[in-house]
Order: structure tokens, then C-alpha cells, then sequence
């Protein structure tokens, strides 16, 4: 920055530090698109976002990583846009999906998203002074693809979310206004006051000790079994990056028999994300070739993708969740917070046999039930009263006998509410973690009107699913959705 350019430093907070590890590029196939429009549409944003406008740097009082952000001056070259032009196609079909499609879409590569010299974790960010956003385009024979990267250190979903409508916005010519930002760090302040009154010999709350089986600390033995267990995923199982696509028409269906079913039985509401969550992780295949089963009008049978994998004796789900509304309460600036506000939670914890044998609606339920028991102040409590003292960061268990699964619902984001202008159409909306996203994320996003449910799991687990959405079409067929 220039030696007149007045800044002032934003302190991150340990929920921003823990999300630090890696960089996130959200990926857009479109038909086509003005480069030279975005362009100037992002560097306005920028402009009137200075938070975008800055750099990355260690604040070693605090000890924590801070945005140094500059209140005048150009900020223009604070925006990195790269393009490049291929005569080649997209390294993935292109599926139309609409209202009533079920479809397996293929992940494309993230090379034609992603500029390979945008850094991946904020130390690089810092000693490169790199602009905060960059946006990569690929022209294709067939799509041009529009990849946008930030660092994860200092936004989740929803704060991505926020430069998205802005681009929107400016795309349009239509008014916005940044979020607030705050020198004190309301965030960091708000977790230690809520702490002070824990004790260390304060018995953790159920949630929180169901959460803790699901994670680990960052030692020599857990990064061992993490390493093994991404070895053996990723080059025994052959992973795959994929996603399914439910229509609107397809998911009302699955909602309305899953909220029926439990209303007969006098019991709780659950989300759509509930079922499609509880949906994926039970999905309904026939694992065992030759065996006749009967066509069930219900959207999930009681066989699960969990079928063959007898040595896999408990299904642990960790979820994030944000705490922004609950925080609101306490702080009416929250319900703005851009910067991470996610807190880990166990999604499930079930033995196999009891993910087989339980309803799918039931399912459903454990989850939204899961959810509130850690959406509340006292879970906060213990939740950053744990985190101080086992120093922050943590790691899927990949234990013995446990099939790990991360579950993250992106929805509050609203990745998909973007019009590119001059009749661009949206055909495919993609997520990467850079460098590397543990095997078996479950990343859930609004589509289309419908939903998109994008996983890198095993090559076996995904012809499963694949099995399914195939039984779920003939369904279709023989008794066509509601119009």
C-alpha cells in the first residue's frame, strides 16, 4: 500500500484462524459471459467494500491473523482477474436439469477456475501481499467458467454470499451496501465473555462430548490416521467429485413425505436440509445384486450406503452450523457478520445398524434435533471454552471402525443469486477447498429452484447413489411428479 494510505487492522477471530488452513473457489459454468463488464463490476465492489481491498497479516500481540484495511486511496489492483481461452470443451458433460430433473452431474477440473498462482493459506497470502479476491475465467469450446477465490480465514458462506449479491449488484447497477466492519472484534469479544464463567472442571454438555468423538486435536498420532485414512480413500477408493442434483418438484416430494410421516406421529418440524442431509447419508440402493425388493413410493428404502461395509461399525457426521442468529441476542451486529461465525456440532453419531434400521424421516429428526441442542448459548459456551484449551484447531477422527462424514449446508450463503448479465445462463455451480478438502464433505447448495448435493466419496458409494437416482426416475415415469 501506498506510504499515505491511512488503514486500520481488523483482528480475526479463532473461529477465522481455525477455517485458516486452505483457500475457497467458488466455481460458475455459464454459456458465456463479459469479461470486461465483471471485471469493472468487481474492482466497484472492492471500492466500496474496503474490507476486499486488503492484506493479510500476523498480528503478534493478539496472536492472530488480521486484515490491514486501507480507508483511502486506489484500491483498484486490489482485485486479481485472470482469463485464458481454450478451443477444447469443459473435462465434464454439461446436464440440463430443470423442476423435475435427478441427476449425478461430474465435478470439471478446478484448473479452468483457479489461477494456479492464487495462494492457498493466509501465510502466502501475507508474504505475497495478494489481493484478497480473484477471479479466474476459462472461455471453452462449449461454456466459459468463472472460478471466484478468497481466503477461508476471513469469510465462510455467508460472508462469500455478501460479495456475490455485491457483484450482483454492480452487475445490475443496482444499490448495496458493504457490512459493517469493527477494529475491536466483536466476535473474539463476544466468545471471551461468554467463557468467563466456564470452569474447567464444568462437565461438558452431551452435544458437546458427542461432538468431541468426531474430531480431533492436531497431534503426531491423529495426523497419522488422518493421512492414512486420505491415502487409502484416495487412491484404494478411487474418489470421486461429483454431485447430485434434485429438482424443486423432486425435493417438495421428498419433504412433504418425510414432514407427513412425522406429523401422524405428533412429532418436531425439520428442514428441507434436514432430509436431504438425512437423504444422502441413507440413501436407498440395493446393494445386493440379484435380490428383488419392493418399489416403495417413499424416496429412501431401508437399505443404506452402508450396506457392504460390515467393518464400518458407527457413522460419525460433524456439521458447522452458524451462530449468527443466536449471537444476534446478544449483539444485533452479528446478524450482519461477514467473517466466520461456524461452529462444529455432531450431525450424527449412530451405529451402522441404526442408520439401516431407522426411517428416514426419523433420520431427518435426529438431525434438526442435533442441531438445536447446539445452536444456544450454553453449547457456545463450552464450545469456546474447549477450544482455548485444546488449542483451537481441529481434525476429522478417522478412528477405527468409524466412517467419518463432514456435513456443511451452504445454503445461507445463496451461492446460486447471481445474474451475470447479458443473458448469461447458469448452467453448474461448484465448491473446492484448496489444497484439499478432507474425503466425504458433504456440501449442500441451493440450484436452479432445486438442490445440489456435491461430495468427493468412494467411486462405489457414488454408483450406489447412482443406482438410486436411476430407481427414483422409473418412479417418475410409472407416477409423474405434481405439476
Amino acid at each position: 500500500m501506498a506510504e499515505n494510505t491511512q488503514t486500520i487492522l481488523i483482528p480475526l477471530s479463532i473461529l477465522d484462524n481455525n477455517a485458516g488452513a486452505c483457500d475457497v473457489t467458488l466455481g460458475y459454468v455459464l454459456d458465456s459471459v463479459n469479461i470486461t463488464t465483471l471485471e469493472a463490476a468487481a474492482k466497484r465492489v472492492v471500492e466500496k467494500w474496503r474490507l476486499l481491498a486488503g492484506r493479510i497479516e500476523w498480528e503478534p500481540t493478539l496472536e492472530t491473523w488480521a486484515v490491514r484495511v486501507p480507508v483511502n486511496g486506489d484500491v483498484s489492483s486490489r482485485v486479481k482477474v485472470t482469463a485464458s481461452k481454450l478451443d477444447t470443451p469443459l473435462d465434464a458433460p454439461i446436464l440440463p436439469v430443470d423442476k423435475s430433473s435427478t441427476e449425478i452431474l461430474a465435478c470439471p477440473s478446478l484448473i479452468f477456475f483457479r489461477h494456479p498462482s492464487t495462494p492457498n493459506n493466509p501465510s502466502s497470502y501475507a508474504s505475497s501481499n495478494a489481493p484478497l479476491l480473484s477471479i479466474h475465467i476459462t472461455e471453452l469450446a462449449n461454456c466459459t467458467c468463472v472460478g471466484i477465490s478468497f481466503p477461508h480465514v476471513l469469510f465462510d458462506a455467508f460472508g462469500l454470499g455478501k460479495i456475490i449479491r455485491a457483484l450482483h449488484a454492480e452487475l445490475h447497477g443496482t444499490p448495496w451496501s458493504p457490512p459493517p466492519f469493527s477494529e475491536k472484534g466483536i466476535m473474539s469479544e463476544t466468545l471471551n465473555e461468554l467463557s468467563k464463567d466456564v470452569l474447567d472442571s464444568a462437565e461438558p454438555p452431551a452435544a458437546l462430548a458427542d461432538l468431541q468423538q468426531g474430531v480431533a486435536s492436531i497431534g503426531v498420532r491423529s495426523l497419522i490416521s488422518l493421512s492414512v485414512s486420505l491415502t487409502y480413500e484416495h487412491f484404494w477408493q478411487k474418489l470421486e467429485n461429483k454431485a447430485v442434483y434434485l429438482g424443486e418438484k423432486v425435493v417438495e416430494k421428498m419433504v412433504r413425505k418425510a414432514k407427513d410421516e412425522l406429523k401422524k406421529s405428533g412429532k418436531s418440524w425439520v428442514s428441507t436440509a434436514d432430509i436431504l442431509v438425512a437423504w444422502f447419508l441413507k440413501v436407498r440402493l440395493d446393494s445386493y445384486r440379484g435380490v428383488k425388493r419392493p418399489m416403495l413410493m417413499l424416496f429412501v428404502r431401508e437399505q443404506t450406503v452402508y450396506a457392504n461395509e460390515t467393518h464400518k461399525n458407527t457413522v460419525c457426521a460433524v456439521g458447522a452450523i452458524s451462530m449468527r442468529k443466536t449471537l444476534s441476542s446478544i449483539d444485533p451486529t452479528f446478524e450482519d457478520y461477514p467473517h466466520n461465525s461456524l461452529i462444529l456440532y455432531s450431525s450424527l453419531l449412530l451405529p451402522r445398524e441404526e442408520i439401516t434400521s431407522t426411517p428416514f424421516a426419523e433420520l431427518a429428526l435426529v438431525h434438526r434435533q442435533n442441531i438445536d441442542t447446539a445452536r444456544n448459548i450454553p453449547f457456545i459456551k463450552a464450545y469456546h471454552h474447549w477450544l482455548r484449551t485444546v488449542g483451537g484447531k481441529r481434525i476429522p477422527n478417522r478412528g477405527r471402525g468409524t466412517d467419518s462424514w463432514i456435513v456443511t449446508n451452504q445454503v445461507i450463503g445463496q451461492l446460486d443469486a447471481i445474474d451475470f448479465g447479458s443473458g448469461s445462463e447458469m448452467l453448474a455451480l461448484w465448491l473446492w477447498g484448496v489444497p484439499l478438502l478432507p474425503d466425504h464433505t458433504v456440501m449442500l447448495n441451493k440450484f436452479k429452484g432445486g438442490y445440489m448435493i456435491q461430495a468427493e466419496i468412494r467411486c462405489s458409494r457414488w454408483q450406489a447413489i447412482a443406482e438410486e437416482i436411476e430407481r427414483m426416475k422409473a418412479e417418475e415415469t410409472s407416477v409423474p411428479l405434481t405439476p
